[in-house]
């Protein structure tokens, strides 16, 4: 969440900065045994924000010119969204500015500090781990994460197959031996959490079952159901792989992966998204690449079909699941402008949003998605998917 906070406030700054500076400052407010306070300013010397238009700079929709609509680009939803996100950690968002001389947001958010050495994120430098042989069964409903995971698959020669949802994984599950199940937590029919608490209970309590998750933080249910590991979408090579052999109980040591391929940062500026991430995956396989990204447009552009017809209808549970399974791989392309809209979208129950604006929110996602992803055709040639 502070990280999607960040991105908006300094896409701003930096979007409305042409001379001088944007500089970032943290200090440590308050500690206490359990808890840290953390004060992140963000300061810059741009065209700065009228002093009538402070006090509704944080509204949904809301900018402080509509003139810089038409310049800039935007809706005026990152401010608002980045201040719920940060009232939902408890914390606090405030502006100080002046127009044409600059402007600083202060966010305050108090941290829990961890108590356990097991919580912290264990480093491991990986490729050479050897995973042959390794017979695990993927479950997991999205066609474009399975297209990446079979790739990371038979590039470390381990023995994958796939279901769809729980109800097929158990069906697997009670013919074959596996020695690992990588789950998705939110599927049709049977989710992970019912799948995980059925293979304890009724396969083999000793399987170990790895969960990965598109929401930006684990369920308590999920932590609950008896998952041994998480992982959360999108993942790098690194995090997948050493995840695997830490479940597995596999040793992973001076490992080191293959070159990796990143675009200039103000490529992902200019074009609004960036491939770099997927090809350290896909690495000098562009056959690879280029079946997994066709498979996603092809399969976005149906998406935002039916969500034309909820629009029409009024109807948006299957918008926001739809958004929420969309959501790993705007990441893992980087496509920064839209990530915190459908955070919000996907958090609309939670932030008790109501029809109308959520409404707008999925037309605003639409209207850009349906831009980045049109760029994208045109950058790969990727022919119409006729939905």
């Amino acid at each position: 969440k502070v990280k999607q906070i960040l991105i908006n406030i300094l896409g701003n700054a930096i979007k409305f900065t042409h001379k001088g500076t944007v500089e970032v400052a943290v200090c440590i407010k308050e500690t206490t045994e359990k808890m840290m306070s953390a004060e992140i300013e963000i300061s810059d010397t741009g065209m700065g924000i009228a002093k009538d238009k402070i006090q509704h700079i944080f509204e949904e929709f809301s900018q402080a010119d509509s003139n810089i609509t038409r310049k800039f680009g935007g809706t005026g939803l990152g401010l608002s969204i980045s201040k719920k996100m940060t009232e939902l950690m408890n914390g606090s968002i405030s502006v100080k500015s002046l127009l044409n001389e600059g402007s600083t947001f202060t966010i305050a958010i108090p941290f829990e500090i961890c108590q356990n050495v097991d919580c912290l994120e264990k480093s491991t430098t990986l490729s050479q781990v050897n995973l042959e042989g390794v017979k695990i069964l993927v479950v997991e409903d999205d066609e474009t994460m399975r297209l990446l995971l079979n790739h990371i698959c038979n590039t470390y020669r381990i023995d994958v197959q796939f279901a769809l949802n729980g109800k097929d994984a158990l069906e697997k599950l009670k013919n074959e031996a596996f020695n690992l199940v990588l789950s998705d937590i939110q599927m049709p029919e049977m989710s992970g959490i019912e799948l995980v608490r059925r293979i304890k209970k009724t396969i083999d309590n000793q399987l170990p079952v790895l969960a990965f998750t598109a929401h930006s933080s684990v369920p308590d249910e999920a932590i609950k159901a008896g998952f041994d590991a998480f992982l959360s979408k999108p993942f790098t090579e690194r995090e997948i792989v050493s995840k695997i052999a830490e479940t597995l109980g596999i040793q992973a040591e001076s490992l080191t992966f293959g070159s990796k391929t990143t675009d200039a940062p103000e490529d992902t500026i200019e074009k609004g998204y960036s491939f770099s991430r997927l090809k350290e995956f896909t690495g000098t396989d562009e056959a690879a690449f280029l079946d997994i990204m066709a498979n996603f447009i092809s399969n976005t552009e149906a998406d935002f079909q039916h969500m034309k017809k909820d629009l029409d209808t009024n109807h948006f549970d299957d918008s926001v699941n739809k958004i929420h399974k969309l959501l790993p791989m705007f990441k893992q392309l980087q496509v920064n402008t839209l990530i915190d809209e459908m955070l919000m979208i996907e958090r609309s129950k939670e932030l008790e949003l109501k029809n109308d604006d959520l409404k707008l929110f999925i037309e605003n996602f639409l209207e850009q998605a349906q831009k980045i992803i049109k760029k994208m055709k045109e950058e790969l040639s990727v022919p119409s998917s006729g939905h």
